[in-house]
């Protein structure tokens, strides 16, 4: 039974999950040595499909790193408030001041230019004070109707 346990863990949850948080750790040391990331311990999800995901910390910042199906992105939440995520892509244009686009998602094989080009905009959008006023801003809805005064 040792045995069949054994040739079944890379299919179980805990497999999977160690053996891409092992790939993030080879394919992105760079993150983990100059930026001091850590792997944030994952709770049990429900998988769907071949997907898979883990958390890198880094400072007060949460990178959600997707991968499944062909695809694969990566996601970033302040610590402050880890549900709200944004789209890597979409995380630097608000940095930037610019406008939520729908442009397609940030290639991988650009993540770490982008990362390092961006990284302290980032921590600045992403910071209690700053990001409080720019979510409740992109909250908004859209068609606001004008004010008569």
């Amino acid at each position: 039974m040792f045995r069949f346990a054994s040739l079944l863990e890379g299919w179980t949850f805990k497999g999977r999950q160690r053996r891409f948080e092992r790939y993030l750790q080879k394919e992105y040391s760079w993150i983990f040595e100059n930026f001091d990331a850590c792997i944030v311990p994952k709770m049990r999800y429900r998988r769907v499909l071949d997907y898979v995901e883990a958390t890198v910390a880094v400072g007060d910042l949460l990178f959600g790193f997707v991968r499944g199906h062909g695809d694969f992105h990566v996601n970033v939440a302040p610590s402050h408030s880890p549900n709200d995520w944004l789209e890597f892509g979409q995380a630097i244009d608000l940095a930037r001041d610019g406008e939520l686009t729908r442009k397609p998602p940030i290639q991988m094989s650009d993540f770490q230019r982008m990362f390092e080009a961006n990284f302290e905009r980032l921590k600045i959008y992403f910071s209690k004070e700053e990001y409080d006023r720019s979510k409740r801003w992109r909250n908004l809805p859209i068609n606001l109707p004008k004010h008569p005064n």
